[in-house]
Order: structure tokens, then C-alpha cells, then sequence
């Protein structure tokens, strides 16, 4: 697909045995960005050795073995950034890698084959002491990441998300903190980390993303000699499990000293990425709550005022849609009561056409958007890649423009509410 006079279709190189290159040239961005994504099971044993990797590496690589150096080297390359992290997807994690770095054609040196060269030291060669990682690396990063677990609680919100769908998947891999737990962590030694640093390269699925002014074929030819090593028999990840679940609607309430509360309807459904009913649930998602003209603002906040916040939000890789409302703990009862209406309204089709018409244009303005950044349109993409249906923004868009008021009432259709958390606010003292 095109815009104006750039196409928004990634290309693929299959570089070795589960390596595989997708790269969008385009004349938007001064700078190029470049995400290489390693994916592993949210196994409980392996994902907090997974969740440290990321952020030792960027501690020092062979040439240079502290992150000062190695951010000096990058700064010398006209400011470049390397940066990383780790994010679920689904069943899987993904630990990330990227550079940013000016484009060769506004410079007069090939500052991306100097930058690339600093990504695969911090992938492939990171610093180490006695076959393994720097200890003092390890033990300080173990304290950072425990750091980052413990403070989940305190953003009330995203502890509301996590613990609803700890309690809703219980058990099975989604219910997994991208991070891991602090008990792991702590059990992480550096001989430990790198055996698992190993065992990912030489086993596990991996996309390098390269995103500007590029030439895709030179870009391949340099990712190749820069990226391709050898590798073992590359484990096929098992697709995402995404099911109704069974049984009756479950309650569980937690109390955490906290002025408020907030109020979570997990819904599970059987839609996966892939279905073609995926672009209808995402429109339920959207009339129900995902924009400020959706049922969950105007009737629960504005209308009712029974919440200071009302939102859903939609996650495709798992099929799960998340309703929120933050309430005083006072209006609990009829906080759920209508959010349950709202969710039943949508199901039957009550919804008008000014409804419909103003979600269409929010999924529209929120693509468009996406193609406003490189991570807009990698994230995008890879989403669907790793579900087997990649999509460009641009098919995505063509997709949504095609939902009908049917479509949306069909995919409703498997929708089932499966949890009601509540994190209740209590005093203290």
C-alpha cells in the first residue's frame, strides 16, 4: 500500500534460520531506526533472566566495556541512541534492541554500518569477566529490576491490570509479569545469564526491523554480515492461546491502602489476531470504551459520575479486552452495574450510527498516527507478525474501513465476561 509517494509495506529478507529482516525505506524520517526483537516462551523459570538481558548488555560490550563508553561511541556517530528493553506479546516475550541513528544521506560518512557494528557488540558481544557477565553489572541491574517489580504497586493502575489478569490466566503463561518476579531475579547469577543469552541467540525466532531513508537491499546486505552467526535448530513458538476460558464470571477483590479504587471487567473471547472477526471486536472495543465519545466515558464518568475514569482497552495478540473505571470505593455496586449494561448494550447492537461513524474515524486517527514514528509502524507490524498476519498500517486501515454495525455485533458475540477485580482503596492507618 502507498500514501503520497512512499509505500508503508515492510519487505522481507529471510536472513538464516529463523532470522528474518522487514524493512520500510522511506523519505519521512532524517533517522533510521533499527529494532532487533529476540522471542522466548513467558516461561516462570526463564523470564526474569530474559528481562535482565537487556539492560546488562547496554552496561559495556568487548570494545567497549562500560556504558559510558559505549554511549560515547554511539554520541560520536551524530548522536546516535542504543537502547532496550522487554515487552509481552501474547504468550511470548520479547526482548528488544535498537538503534537510532542519523540517515548516511544526511552526513558524509556511512554512520549506519558504524552504528549497526555497535548494535551487534551489544547483542552479540557484550562485556564479560570470567565466562560469564560482569558481576558488578548483574548485582546492580538485579537491584534495578527488582526496583521496577516492587514499584508496580504503586502505579495503581497498572498493578489493577496485572493482578486481573494474573487472576483471569492463572497458571498459564499470560499471566506472566514481562519482568519476572523477585524471587527469580534474585537467583540470577551472571554464568546463569549468559547461558541464557546463548541458548536465545542460537535458538529462538528473531526480527531485526529497519525503519528510513534506507536503500533495502544495501540495509539487508549489511544486517546479513553483521547479524548472521550460527545457529542451532531454532525452536517454532506455539501461537498464542486464546480462548472464552469456562465457567462462571469470577470476583476477587483486593484491598491496598489507597484513596480509591479502581474496578477492572476482564472479557475473554476466542478472536485471535488472525481471525477476520478481529477488526469487529476491535470496533466493540473502540464503541465500548476506547475513545472519549465511547459508552464507558459518557455514561460512567460524565452522566453517572460514578468514576473520575473510564476506559477499555483491547488486546488483539490475546483476544482479552480490559474495561476500567477508577471509583470511590463507595460506588463499587453501581459502578459495575452499569459497565455491565454498557458492555451488554454493545453486545445487542445499541449503539447509533454517530457512535460508529466517531469510533471509525478514532481507529483512522490512531493509525495515521503510528505512521507518524518508526516504533509506530515496527510495533504495529510486529504484533501481527508474530501471530503469522503481519499487516502493514495502511492494510490495517483498509480493514477497518470495511467493518459493518454486523460485523461488530457478530464478533460481540464472543465476548464473555470472565473476571471482575477490584482493587479497593482502604485507609492505612
Amino acid at each position: 500500500m502507498v500514501v503520497g509517494n512512499e509505500s508503508t509495506t515492510f519487505q522481507q529478507f529471510t536472513l538464516a534460520p529463523g532470522l528474518d529482516l522487514h524493512v520500510a525505506p522511506t523519505p519521512k524520517f532524517k533517522r533510521t531506526r533499527v529494532s532487533l526483537f529476540v522471542h522466548d516462551r513467558l516461561d516462570p523459570d526463564r523470564v526474569a533472566l530474559g528481562a535482565l538481558l537487556p539492560y546488562v548488555q547496554k552496561r559495556g560490550t568487548r570494545s567497549h566495556p562500560t556504558g559510558k563508553a559505549l554511549e560515547r561511541a554511539a554520541g560520536e556517530l551524530y548522536d546516535a541512541q542504543l537502547s532496550g528493553g522487554v515487552y509481552k506479546f501474547g504468550d511470548r516475550q520479547t526482548i528488544a534492541y535498537s538503534l537510532d541513528i542519523v540517515s548516511d544521506r544526511y552526513v558524509d560518512e556511512p554512520v549506519f554500518q558504524k552504528g549497526i557494528q555497535l548494535l551487534r557488540e551489544m547483542v552479540l558481544e557484550p562485556a564479560r569477566e570470567n565466562g560469564g557477565f560482569v558481576a558488578a553489572y548483574v548485582d546492580q541491574e538485579k537491584r534495578f529490576q527488582i526496583g521496577r517489580v516492587k514499584a508496580l504497586v504503586n502505579d495503581k493502575i497498572r498493578y489493577a491490570n496485572f493482578r486481573c489478569i494474573e487472576e483471569m490466566f492463572k497458571g498459564q503463561p499470560f499471566a506472566q509479569y514481562e519482568l519476572g518476579t523477585e524471587e527469580a531475579i534474585q537467583q540470577a547469577t551472571p554464568s546463569k545469564l549468559w547461558e541464557h543469552h546463548q541458548e536465545l541467540l542460537a535458538t529462538r525466532p528473531i526480527d531485526i526491523y529497519v525503519v528510513g531513508d534506507v536503500d533495502p537491499h544495501k540495509v539487508r546486505d549489511e544486517i546479513a554480515e553483521a547479524f548472521v552467526t550460527s545457529r542451532g535448530d531454532v525452536l517454532a513458538l506455539e501461537p498464542t492461546e486464546v480462548s472464552l476460558g469456562e465457567g462462571p464470571e469470577r470476583t476477587v477483590i483486593q484491598e491496598e491502602p489507597m484513596n480509591q479504587g479502581w474496578l477492572v471487567l476482564g472479557l475473554r473471547t476466542d478472536i485471535r489476531r488472525s481471525d477476520p472477526l478481529r477488526y469487529g471486536l476491535q470496533f466493540f472495543n473502540g464503541i465500548l470504551g476506547g475513545f472519549v465519545h465511547s459508552k464507558l466515558f459518557i455514561n460512567v464518568r460524565e452522566k453517572a459520575s460514578l468514576a473520575y475514569s473510564a476506559f477499555s482497552s483491547y488486546n488483539a495478540n490475546k483476544g482479552v479486552i480490559l474495561a476500567y473505571a477508577g471509583i470511590d470505593v463507595n460506588k463499587y455496586e453501581q459502578a459495575l452495574e452499569i459497565i455491565k449494561k454498557q458492555i451488554e448494550d454493545t453486545r445487542a447492537g445499541r449503539f447509533s450510527d454517530e457512535e460508529f461513524e466517531a469510533t471509525l474515524k478514532g481507529f483512522e486517527t490512531q493509525y495515521r498516527m503510528r505512521l507518524d514514528t518508526p516504533d509506530g509502524r515496527i510495533y504495529h507490524h510486529l504484533g501481527g507478525q508474530l501471530e503469522g498476519c503481519p499487516e502493514s498500517i495502511d492494510e490495517s486501515l483498509a480493514k477497518v474501513s470495511q467493518v459493518t454495525r454486523d460485523d461488530v455485533v457478530e464478533a460481540a458475540q464472543h465476548v464473555r465476561l470472565d473476571m471482575v477485580y477490584f482493587l479497593k482503596g482502604v485507609s492505612d492507618r
